[in-house]
């Protein structure tokens, strides 16, 4: 079985000092705004995949890892948990690979933003 992926969790206790250290890589009038906005969910789940050399191999990884964020996704929203998946910037920066031992071998997928869901805040969402 396929699972060419790993996670790194951090939680609420967690959150302000890594939203620090991941807006530290961003310029610097865009800094707090990108605190700011790591800070907004109440917690993160870093998704990292094997990047093998051989590109079939990567289509293949990035499939299964990508189907995965989805399979997760759905059931968290079956749990009341919202789930968004970024990939802004900070994914591509090095110091931020650094910061999350990042393997040379590796990519990170996304930033999964995890926050809880109030059933009012889902208009187009019916309920039985």
């Amino acid at each position: 079985m396929r699972q060419p992926w790993r996670f790194i969790f951090v939680g609420a206790d967690k959150k302000n000092d890594f939203a620090k250290k991941v807006a530290a890589t961003y310029p610097e009038e865009r800094q707090q705004n990108r605190e700011d906005y790591l800070n907004e969910p109440n917690a993160h789940l870093i998704v990292i995949m094997e990047e093998p050399e051989i590109q079939k191999q990567w289509e293949e990884n990035y499939g299964a890892v990508a189907s995965l964020i989805q399979n997760f996704w759905l059931l968290a929203w079956e749990k009341n948990l919202e789930v968004v998946w970024k990939t802004n910037p900070h994914i591509y920066d090095p110091q931020v690979k650094e910061l999350l031992n990042v393997k040379e071998n590796e990519k990170i997928v996304g930033f999964i933003h995890l926050a809880i869901l109030m059933r009012n805040q889902c208009q187009k969402i019916e309920y039985l």
